[in-house]
This record gives C-alpha cells, sequence and structure tokens, in this order.
C-alpha cells in the first residue's frame, strides 16, 4: 500500500481491514502488508515480489491500482511484473480512477 506522509494511522488502519476484508470475501488467506511510503520508491514492491516467490502466492489485494502507481502505464508495467516474475493477479478493490 502506498501510505501518503501525514495520513491518520486510524485511516491506515481502517484501509488495512478493508483490504483483509476484501481478500477473504475472494477466498484468500491474507498474510501480510507491503508499504510505500515514498512517491517512486520500489522497494516494498520489490519485497513484495521476493516474498510472491518465496512462499509461492499467487494473489495481491490493493485499494486500488494507484497503490502501485498513479501513472496507468506503470500500473500495467507492475501488474505485468507480479504476473509474470511471481505468477501472481493483482485484485483491486477500487477502479483505476479511484484513489
Amino acid at each position: 500500500m502506498r501510505v501518503p506522509t501525514g495520513l491518520p494511522d486510524r485511516k491506515v488502519r481502517g484501509l488495512e481491514q478493508a483490504v483483509i476484508r476484501y481478500a477473504h470475501s475472494l477466498g484468500l488467506h491474507f498474510v501480510s502488508f507491503f508499504f510505500e511510503f515514498h512517491c517512486g520508491a520500489r522497494d516494498g514492491f520489490e519485497e513484495l515480489v521476493t516474498e510472491l516467490r518465496r512462499a509461492g502466492a499467487r494473489h495481491v489485494v490493493v485499494p486500488s491500482l494507484r497503490h502501485l502507481a498513479l501513472n496507468t502505464l506503470l500500473q500495467d508495467a507492475m501488474c505485468e511484473r507480479l504476473a509474470l516474475d511471481a505468477g501472481a493477479q493483482v485484485h483491486a478493490m477500487r477502479s483505476r480512477t479511484a484513489e
């Protein structure tokens, strides 16, 4: 998840709980969050790819694709990387245009 600077902890926690509920509604077992705190950073994404490979997990749930990247071309590239490098499918709670 992308967590902007200054976002209140209660809002982050609420979003975390919503992601967990959504994962469960898809019949998935929630395991962990991966966070990015700075726009353009990729540390959390790289950790996610590594962990997906290690665990053999095949699903990633995000609040929206904007949590991967703001640019739609980059969103597509990141979803493709998750699919190709880790065999993972991305599930977005909200549409591409939602925050």
